[in-house]
């Protein structure tokens, strides 16, 4: 069943908003030394937080193009579908310190429950984009 716009929960900047709260966790979470040894930080903790800023540029810079023509859709969604790839990235390298560090599920099921919120919402915004300029002239 469809939502009327108006009455969705999801604000326009949502997507800007999220990412910057994952940026913010994962720095939080990778400084916790009970989690993420410090003998580690400058390998694979520094990609955790370079790939969360990464997704914050990529998502504001998409968010910066507001397209009036075909061409400058393809620009938006093309900085939006890399937003989506770097995110993919970040699930896996969470995977990947989980499974060198031993990290309990219940220790970090808040920072995959917010990264996974926020690739859905990611592509909920791609989605919409789709809709809205998918019509527009060349």
């Amino acid at each position: 069943m469809s939502v009327v716009v108006g009455e969705r929960n999801e604000t326009k900047l949502e997507v800007l908003l999220q990412a910057e709260k994952l940026a913010g966790y994962t720095v939080n979470i990778v400084s916790n030394e009970k989690h993420f040894p410090k003998r580690y930080r400058w390998c694979l903790n520094d990609e955790l937080v370079k790939k969360a800023i990464s997704i914050v540029e990529l998502v504001n810079g998409a968010n910066s193009v507001y397209p009036k023509t075909k061409s400058d859709y393809e620009v938006r969604r093309s900085v939006q579908m890399e937003a989506l790839a770097e995110m993919g990235k970040f699930l896996a390298l969470i995977a990947t310190a989980r499974a060198c560090f031993g990290i309990k599920l219940e220790a970090i099921s808040y920072w995959i429950d917010t990264a996974t919120y926020t690739k859905t919402i990611m592509q909920k915004w791609i989605q919409s984009d789709c809709v809205k300029f998918g019509g527009l002239p060349d």
